[in-house]
């Protein structure tokens, strides 16, 4: 800050050759008094200031003017260079001398400061910090098989980078549950008979997952179920930043057209090889006991085959079960066999047709006839 920028100086002589500008209550350390002198009005004055005992003085040996003096000691400037200022009230006395020898003072004037304000350091600028660059992603789901009242679902999604996390998230329509998962499920699945909102994570598992993560679901549609239903699916990929995208199609379309599991052919009734092929699942034997245990098989002609490698008929859970298959238990019992026996024997009047149709209320969500 400048001390006096209005100092005037009245002198009987058209020369001088030095002055003094002193602080009273100077605060070492902190007190700085300064002077530039700027080339043009202020002839060839110069300064030194002293740290210790505050004065800051300026000469010139070739007798400046009167107007030099005056500018250069309107120019003269303080600053407080402690972040923690003395509140001390300090006073500026300026004297300027004419060169005779042993004269007094040709000026003094003295200016006070109330209160000191350190010159405020600029804050410097923070340094941005960069915005993550969105990972690049995609994702996609589909009905890839249907048994009876259950369908799957194969999901992948393919992404760029290394991503910290990945979540999927679906919504089950309603009386939907879950009942398998397969392949890439990552880190945390949701349990088996889940309903409504579910969703996956993949985090420490991605390390050993590179791009594309795919996996699959099943999904049981309730008893008597017609028509169509859709729903979507929200894939989260954090790397930093998250990114959300839409799996495609979006929403999936499931059109719900069921068959029993025995009906082969998707004729909407059941003739005699189908018939013959659940007995064959009903009379799978470990050694000498029968079982009637079976295991999925997609690309078999009804999606099971026989499983002789079960020593009991316990339950046993499955990625999708046999429609004739009441309690889901893997296998099939006589009077489950009994059912499917009932549903090939339908007549319309004396003919057999095998017909049958879905159904609300029921064992297995069928009914006789069409």
């Amino acid at each position: 800050m400048v001390v006096d920028g209005t100092i005037s100086i009245t002198a009987s002589t058209p020369t001088l050759v030095s002055a003094t500008v002193t602080i009273t209550n100077f605060v070492s350390g902190e007190d700085v008094l300064g002077f530039t002198n700027d080339g043009s009005t202020m002839g060839d004055i110069t300064s030194t200031f002293d740290p210790v005992g505050g004065v800051l003085t300026l000469s010139s040996a070739g007798a400046s003017t009167i107007a030099d003096w005056q500018s250069a000691l309107r120019s003269v400037t303080y600053n407080d260079t402690s972040g923690s200022p003395n509140t001390l009230q300090r006073s500026v006395t300026f004297a300027v001398f004419d060169g005779t020898n042993g004269s007094p003072p040709a000026l003094s004037d003295t200016v006070v400061f109330l209160g000191v304000t350190p010159t405020p350091t600029p804050t410097p600028s923070p340094t941005p910090t960069p915005s993550p660059t969105p990972v690049a992603v995609s994702a996609t789901h589909a009905v890839t098989y249907s048994n009876g009242y259950f369908y799957e679902v194969t999901n992948t999604i393919t992404y760029a980078g290394s991503p910290n996390s990945i979540n999927w998230q679906v919504t089950l329509p309603a009386g939907w549950i879950l009942v398998s998962n397969g392949g890439n499920v990552g880190d945390v699945q949701p349990a088996t008979n889940s309903t409504g909102a579910i969703e996956w994570d993949w985090n420490s598992s991605l390390a050993t997952s590179p791009s594309p993560i795919t996996f699959t679901y099943v999904v049981g549609v309730p008893y008597g179920s017609t028509g169509t239903q859709t729903y979507g699916a929200t894939v989260n990929v954090n790397e930093g930043s998250v990114t959300t995208v839409q799996a495609t199609p979006d929403p999936l379309s499931l059109t719900l057209s069921i068959f029993h599991s025995a009906d082969e052919t998707h004729a909407g009734s059941i003739n005699l090889s189908d018939l013959t092929r659940v007995i064959e699942l009903y009379n799978a034997h470990f050694g000498s006991l029968r079982t009637g245990c079976y295991t999925t098989d997609e690309a078999s002609e009804d999606g099971f085959n026989t499983d002789t490698t079960r020593p009991t008929a316990a339950a046993f859970a499955l990625p999708y079960y046999h429609s004739a298959d009441e309690t889901r238990a893997g296998n099939l019992t006589l009077s489950e066999l009994t059912r499917v026996i009932e549903l090939y024997n339908f007549h319309a009047g004396s003919l057999r047709t095998g017909a049958y149709s879905v159904a609300v209320g029921t064992e297995d969500g069928f009914q006789p006839g069409p």
